[in-house]
């Protein structure tokens, strides 16, 4: 009879390559918009263009208790919305990053994730993506942004400069 782990992930083996995240806490990512795939939504607020990039610095393990935990950012804000944060937070996703946002008076907030997963040792995902919520409030009605990106690992102490 098949372990729980059978069970629960298919194989004794252990979890699925996916669920095991493939970077450390500290770890930092540049993402380079290389298409806007899609806009659903009043996307005015921060919209990314093609060769914009930002830096995303992996964070702690997000629902470790969980059959896939995931590696979230450290909840710094994307320097496309840093302007417009008020706070930010690590989210339950692959380098997931949601802030609090306000612009000319008017609350709101957006979530970040990325995908697909990023395997330990690999340096550069060429067909990466990055989906943007922004979140509907009193004064906005809300956007679905999907970003094929490109990801790159960075080295180790990589001072970081301006982006997007």
């Amino acid at each position: 009879m098949p372990g729980l782990a059978a069970l629960v992930y298919g194989t004794s083996c252990g979890p699925p390559k996916e669920c095991v995240p493939g970077f450390d806490q500290g770890e930092q990512f540049r993402l380079t918009v290389t298409n806007v795939k899609s806009r659903r939504g009043d996307c005015s607020l921060a919209p990314l263009q093609v060769e914009d990039s930002f830096v995303l610095t992996a964070g702690i393990i997000v629902a470790p208790g969980s059959t896939c935990p995931k590696r979230s950012t450290d909840g710094t804000a994307p320097s496309f919305v840093s302007e417009l944060a008020t706070d930010c937070y690590a989210r339950d996703s692959q380098l997931g990053v949601g802030c609090l946002l306000e612009t000319n008076g008017c609350p709101s907030r957006m979530q970040l994730s990325v995908g697909p997963h990023i395997a330990r040792g690999r340096r550069i995902v060429e067909e990466g993506e990055v989906l943007v919520d922004w979140f509907e409030s009193s004064c906005y009605d809300g956007c679905r942004e999907i970003y094929a990106v490109r990801i790159e690992r960075l080295p180790p102490n990589t001072e970081m400069n301006g982006s997007r």
